[in-house]
């Protein structure tokens, strides 16, 4: 596997927020639903614009990656618009709600306005986000 070169690794990073978008959703239901939930509800969506980024996508790049439990799913998307809730993630849970300054996020979505995705089918059915948008 190619891997991503460091010098634009680092460029990126520092210029990340330029780069993606990022909105929070919190479950104020008291009953949330695991990320793995999430995660299957949409494999069945079938969707190519949104991938699975953040602890579960970067398992897909350090295999050996040794976390205990699965705080958050991540996904970023391919040119949504940011502040609303999408009505994907309505079908995931319609619980998610746009999370406040310092709640807990349950689900994160990155946002990526870009000409390619570079997102990368699994075996599992699902996209995984490129190296760089991952992590």
């Amino acid at each position: 596997m190619d891997t991503f070169p460091r010098d634009e690794w680092f460029r990126l990073v520092a210029q990340s927020e330029k780069a993606r978008a990022t909105q929070g959703f919190a479950d104020r239901s008291g009953r949330p639903r695991p990320p793995e939930v999430l995660l299957s509800r949409l494999r069945e969506l079938n969707r190519h614009d949104i991938a699975v980024g953040g602890v579960l996508g970067a398992r897909r790049y350090v295999p050996g990656l040794d976390l205990v439990g699965t705080p958050r799913l991540d996904l970023v998307v391919h040119a949504g618009r940011e502040g609303e809730v999408p009505e994907f993630l309505r079908r995931l849970d319609p619980a998610l709600v746009p999370a406040e300054r310092g709640e807990p996020c349950r689900v994160v979505l990155h946002t990526l306005s870009r000409p390619a995705s570079f997102f990368t089918e699994s075996e599992n059915g699902l996209c995984c986000a490129d190296e760089s948008n991952a992590f």
